[in-house]
């Protein structure tokens, strides 16, 4: 059989020079002989290791072994079990099964999630506190939980804000249906109900604390330890006293203010380097409002993101300190969940 493709070499066949991903013809070509015609495999014609039937600089093609799954196999062909969704996304979401023929991209592609038709949005979810009931602010465990499993079960791949902070940078692809999450305040609830939720679903979230809260009412030290133990629980800054920034006090002058500002957004910094020991590079404006002056002493104290509360997703191209994210209110229900994620802007 004579391939058009050269980017591409059966395993084990002299490497030609690459020319381009061409996967497709390539798959096509190679179905009849692999197959045989057949629908598919049997799971006892399966390999017992995953075959790797041709690759190129681009992706690799494999035929699944009997126990071969999207995550061990992004762990074996990428490193890093962690990105399977990239080999999903790749195969159209196709399962992986025995015997069947998968392949693996190698090289990221759309990082800024770009297409001619639409844009790729990440939608930023915004709690503040849960309890026992769905009130404003407050969500119930029970709706708590109801929400993460809506986000397992519809594909959706919480990501933490590390990986939101390489999207923007244009360093890192992210899946199709990323969302981030986010806790403001730093209130017990957090500790009591929303992490061990979060722990059983095995989502990231970030914390938005401002200073003066811990030990006086929110959350302990030793608490914060204990959740960042299992890389699930990031704590970030919320100011210290959560303060409006936006508005200067009756009778504060300019440089007072300028001052109160400046004290706002370095004091929670340096109370979680030196009691978390944790990089502190995002920063959730008390009462989602900012202005240029409390940016420009992000910038000063090494800040990389900006946190609003104007709800809507965040583009490659959004600007990092005016970052929209959706507030998640109890007695709204789970229609305003759905729409709160949505994650395409089309053109």
């Amino acid at each position: 059989m004579t391939m058009a493709c050269r980017g591409v070499t059966r395993a084990g066949a002299p490497r030609w020079m690459p020319r381009g991903a061409c996967w497709k013809r390539l798959l096509l070509a190679l179905l009849p002989v692999l197959l045989g015609a057949c629908s598919g495999l049997a799971n006892r014609n399966a390999p017992a290791f995953s075959e790797v039937i041709a690759r190129n600089d681009n992706y690799i093609i494999v035929r699944a072994s009997r126990d071969a799954t999207s995550r061990s196999l992004a762990k074996t062909f990428l490193g890093d079990a962690g990105r399977y969704w990239l080999i999903e996304e790749e195969n159209d979401d196709t399962p992986v099964r025995p015997g069947r023929i998968v392949v693996i991209p190698l090289r990221e592609t759309a990082r800024s999630g770009i297409s001619p038709h639409a844009v790729q949005t990440v939608p930023v979810l915004c709690y503040h506190r849960f309890g026992d009931r769905d009130d404003g602010m407050m969500i119930s465990a029970r709706r708590f939980e109801q929400q993460m499993a809506y986000l397992r079960d519809n594909g959706y791949q919480v990501i933490p804000l590390t990986a939101l902070l390489e999207f923007l940078e244009g360093r890192q692809r992210v899946p199709r249906k990323a969302v981030v999450l986010t806790i403001d305040d730093g209130h017990q609830s957090i500790y009591k109900i929303a992490y061990p939720i979060l722990k059983k679903y095995g989502f990231p979230a970030t914390v938005f604390i401002y200073s003066d809260y811990l030990g006086y009412g929110g959350l302990t030290w030793p608490q914060i330890h204990e959740m960042g133990r299992d890389g699930l629980i990031d704590i970030q800054a919320h100011s210290k006293t959560h303060a409006n920034l936006n508005k200067r006090l009756p009778g504060e002058s300019r440089a007072a203010w300028l001052h109160r500002i400046e004290t706002e957004v370095a004091a929670p910094t340096n109370k979680l380097r030196e009691h978390a020991d944790t990089p502190v590079i995002a920063y959730a404006y008390p009462y989602g409002e900012t202005n240029e002056q409390v940016i420009d002493f992000l910038g000063q104290y090494d800040y990389l993101l900006g946190f609003t509360v104007f709800p809507g997703g965040n583009t490659a191209y959004s600007y990092p300190y005016t970052l929209h994210r959706s507030m998640i209110f109890g007695d709204r229900g789970m229609q305003a969940f759905r729409k709160a994620l949505n994650n395409t802007m089309s053109f």
